[in-house]
């Protein structure tokens, strides 16, 4: 074998490019690692509250030592196989995956030895370690943990080509990373086999990986390291494989390095965010000024601060103000719950809809990004002209030249459980300020997530907005953060709209509710009607469906293209002044719909969802002339007319009517809140504050961010053919359901992995989205 390879190449693409070869794509890793650590090294230890300059050389070092060796495992007979194929077997499957081999070789050859005696001799020990985990962890992947206990399904056989001369540039390589003329050991070629070598010694070093990992897990600065250099790698990995590929290939190392320090400089200008501020604050050419309470959280701020404040209270507002003048110079992640919630989070305020691009450099992140710029913003989806277009055409690295991120909370919260596209934006995210909202809406895997963010990166400010948080919750926060200097700083929402009468409970009205709608709609007024579940929301439009036009029915079993054309649409009616509107929703309502009703009709719900849900009535009131508009409760039943607590349990259900009980006859946000945290709940969560990244040691464990929720995503067999001609993508086009009882969909025809499902299985229609027939 003349080469060896690091990464498969199509012959159809043409000749292969030196980066496909083994020492290239160590020494464009290499190369990346450098750039990445001078940009942000000082950034990564400062996020774990490690003092920087003593450290960074020790960081800087151990950087470009994993970068040298995290693919020398490629150097064996069953990868170079793989790879060398004109079109690689995707299914065929290694006897030992190719960073064990790296792991292996490290250890059994006398490459131990040589590099110890280059590491510093207080930390020697430790710094091994945390090069050979890194090395292991930098392909984490769910359900791929510390090997299995024997080979998979292949050749038990393997030879190590290690004394091919490609190996031994290798080699070179990481000589020079330890400033070493030459390499004393003499490598050459050997077979293994997979069981008894590698497997074998993979088996008796896990207690001795604990064990290191119980006397290292305390010190504070190791393990930050650890944690810093392994998302390091693994970013400089998929930076030094998309670079050459890119229209960056033909460009120097020196080029790329600029490139990438360039890149993740990238903070938005003081200007820029006062220009935005004032972009908000002007209203029919009347330039505002902002309110006390939003001046408040940025003056009263702390490192970790909480504002707490109802619908429509000018939090969004206050947090661009906070990130202005407490975080100057960072870069800002403004993190939504939902995708839905991000995209008008990022229309609002970061959208120019007349030039119809964004403002100061902000880009939207989030899975379906590209199909919202689109059909929302309608944008073309063009790169603009710029010299950083080759590196935003990289997906995964796109946000690291962006200065403003607006996103969902899985793309920063998901570094805290090893997700990957988290990991591959850790060097822009540890320089970065950050605002959570609608934290009370995370489920309990998400808060934990939450919590373990603000506790394991003390070095980074953050900005926490809710109407409402639970005391359970709330303690856990407040102990999350006590070691960070100043606590948690806790910043009430504006007391003259907190105590401003928005809403009276409408008890058991003597008339039928499709009655009170069909008036409420003759007075050209706006009812958002909630339902617990889609079945309901169904159910709710077809009960005064005959009373408006049913384009406004939205829930989550949409087809995505139908879903956001959907949310536009609800949004434009409730805009119209002096128009009639309706919108049947289900608890999408909750968050993602930035609109003011004056009838709300809901079904019973917990009391933090019924306190979102009155966040959008009434919404724009803003002093006591305006009226007080009614909300109505309906306790649900299931379709034989029995009550039924789904998605919710009886418990919580429970607590809300008592919460409602107590309520006065005219109602203001302050009430929601305060007689809320006055009844102290019972309910218990099991919140875990564990972080797979930084806790798991020398494991590389991804988890799920958000709780499994049963649901199963499908696609129409009409739509499989439209994705075929290319007419719509899949992300736009798959449906997701809840499955039904015994459904197996094994058995069912999949594209792209996605099950089929015929229009004898389930009835679609763009008014009422999917319903299984």
């Amino acid at each position: 074998m003349d080469r060896l390879r690091a990464k498969s190449w199509d012959t159809h693409d043409g000749a292969p490019p030196e980066s496909i070869y083994l020492p290239n794509h160590l020494a464009d890793v290499v190369v990346c690692s450098h750039a990445i650590v001078d940009a942000t090294g000082a950034f990564q230890l400062n996020a774990f509250g490690i003092e920087s300059k003593r450290l960074l050389p020790r960081f800087r070092k151990l950087v470009s030592l994993a970068a040298a060796c995290h693919d020398l495992g490629k150097a064996n007979s069953q990868f170079q196989k793989l790879v060398s194929e004109a079109r690689p077997n995707i299914a065929r499957r290694q006897a030992v995956r190719h960073e064990w081999v790296s792991w292996y070789i490290l250890q059994a050859t006398g490459l131990d030895e040589w590099i110890k005696s280059h590491l510093d001799e207080a930390t020697r020990e430790i710094d091994w370690h945390i090069l050979l985990w890194s090395i292991t962890g930098h392909h984490p992947a769910f359900g791929r943990e510390i090997p299995s206990s024997s080979p998979n399904d292949s050749t038990d056989e393997l030879e190590l080509m290690l004394g091919h001369k490609d190996f031994e540039l290798a080699i070179g390589l990481l000589a020079k990373q330890l400033d070493a003329t030459n390499c004393p050991v003499r490598l050459a070629s050997v077979s293994v086999s997979a069981e008894s070598d590698i497997y074998g010694r993979i088996r008796t070093s896990l207690a001795d990986a604990a064990i290191h990992w119980n006397d290292l897990e305390h010190d504070q600065e190791s393990v930050g390291i650890l944690a810093a250099v392994k998302n390091t790698l693994v970013a400089a990995d998929v930076a030094g494989s998309a670079l050459p590929t890119s229209s960056l290939g033909t460009a120097s190392h020196s080029q790329w390095q600029r490139l990438i320090r360039d890149s993740l400089s990238a903070a938005p200008k003081t200007d820029e965010l006062t220009q935005l501020i004032e972009d908000r604050l002007t209203i029919g050419g009347v330039k505002h000024s902002l309110r006390d309470f939003q001046s408040a959280v940025a003056s009263n701020a702390s490192e970790v601060t909480l504002v707490k404040a109802g619908c429509g209270s000018g939090k969004t507002l206050a947090a661009y103000h906070w990130a202005r003048d407490r975080c100057p110079g960072k870069r800002l992640y403004i993190c939504y719950p939902t995708t839905g919630t991000a995209t008008e989070g990022f229309r609002d305020y970061l959208f120019d809809k007349t030039e119809h691009q964004p403002k100061s450099g902000a880009e939207l992140f989030h899975g379906r990004s590209e199909i919202d710029s689109r059909i929302i913003l309608e944008t073309s989806g063009e790169d603009s002209d710029n010299e950083f277009v080759a590196l935003d055409r990289i997906r995964s690295l796109k946000a690291w030249s962006v200065p403003i991120v607006s996103c969902t909370v899985d793309t920063v919260l998901g570094i805290i459980n090893n997700q990957r596209r988290a990991i591959y934006s850790w060097p822009a995210i540890c320089n970065a300020a950050f605002v959570f909202d609608e934290i009370h809406s995370y489920d309990a895997s998400m808060f934990g997530a939450l919590l373990a963010f603000l506790k394991k990166l003390h070095g980074v400010p953050v900005l926490l907005m809710t109407a409402s948080l639970p005391a359970e919750r709330l303690k856990k926060l407040k102990n999350s953060v006590k070691h960070r200097h100043g606590g948690l700083a806790e910043i009430p929402g504006p007391p003259d709209l907190e105590a401003l009468k928005r809403y009276r409970h409408w008890k058991e009205p003597n008339r039928s509710i499709t009655d009170i709608v069909s008036d409420e709609l003759k007075s050209n007024g706006k009812v958002l009607w909630v339902s617990n579940t889609v079945a309901r929301t169904i159910n709710a439009y077809r009960s005064c469906s005959q009373l408006a036009p049913g384009d406004t029915v939205y829930h989550s079993r949409f087809r995505y293209i139908d879903r956001v054309r959907r949310h536009q649409s609800v949004i434009a009616k409730f805009g119209e002044q002096g128009v009639s509107a309706i919108a049947w929703t289900s608890q999408v309502a909750e968050m993602s719909l930035d609109l003011s009703a004056t009838l709300l009709v809901t079904d019973l719900a917990p009391i933090p969802a019924l306190i979102q849900r009155l966040g959008r009535l009434n919404r724009r009131a803003k002093s006591k002339l305006d009226p007080i508009m009614p909300f109505i409760v309906i306790e649900p039943v299931n379709a034989e007319g029995k009550p039924t607590p789904r998605p919710y349990t009886t418990q919580q259900l429970d607590e809300a009517r008592i919460w409602l009980g107590k309520l006065p006859a005219e109602i203001n946000q302050q009430d929601l809140v305060t007689i809320w945290e006055s009844m102290g709940t019972t309910a218990k969560e099991d919140i875990s504050i564990v972080s797979t990244w930084i806790d798991g040691g020398y494991d590389r464990i991804v988890k799920e961010l958000r709780e499994a929720s049963p649901g199963v995503t499908v696609i129409r067999r009409d739509d499989v053919e439209n994705v075929r001609n290319g007419v719509y993508s899949i992300a736009e086009v798959v449906i997701p359901m809840n499955p039904r009882l015994g459904m197996n969909l094994d058995q069912w025809p999949k594209f792209q992995g996605v099950p089929i499902v015929t229009d004898e299985q389930l009835q679609y229609s763009e008014i009422l989205g999917g319903e299984w027939i």
